[in-house]
C-alpha cells in the first residue's frame, strides 16, 4: 500500500516536472504521450483573452493571471478554428 502511494506520488512528480520544462521550450510540437495534455505557458491576458489559435494546429486559452493552457491539436480535431481544435480547417491556413 505504501509502495503504491510513494510511486504514484514520483509519477506526478515526474510528470509535473517534464510538463514545467517542456512548457519553457518554444518547440511543443511532439511531445509524445505528453502532448495528449496541455502545455502551460505564459500570455497576456490583455491582448489573448481567452481561447485564440497561436498557428493552424495550437489552441491557447489565457487566464485572468497571464497562465495559459496551449494545447496542441491533432487526431481527430488536427486544426484550430476560431480557438477551439476542430475538423474545419480556417480559410487562413494553407493545405500544406
Amino acid at each position: 500500500m505504501v509502495f503504491t502511494k510513494v510511486f504514484l506520488y514520483c509519477v506526478v512528480v515526474l510528470a509535473t516536472v517534464y510538463l514545467t520544462v517542456t512548457a519553457e521550450e518554444e518547440a511543443h510540437e511532439d511531445r509524445g504521450f505528453f502532448s495528449l495534455f496541455p502545455s502551460i505557458v505564459p500570455c497576456n491576458y490583455t491582448e489573448q483573452r481567452g481561447s485564440s489559435c497561436i498557428s493552424c494546429n495550437q489552441s491557447l486559452l489565457c487566464f485572468s493571471n497571464n497562465v495559459g493552457l496551449l494545447w496542441n491539436c491533432g487526431g481527430l480535431l488536427p486544426n484550430c478554428n476560431q480557438g477551439h481544435c476542430s475538423t474545419v480547417r480556417p480559410d487562413n491556413c494553407t493545405s500544406a
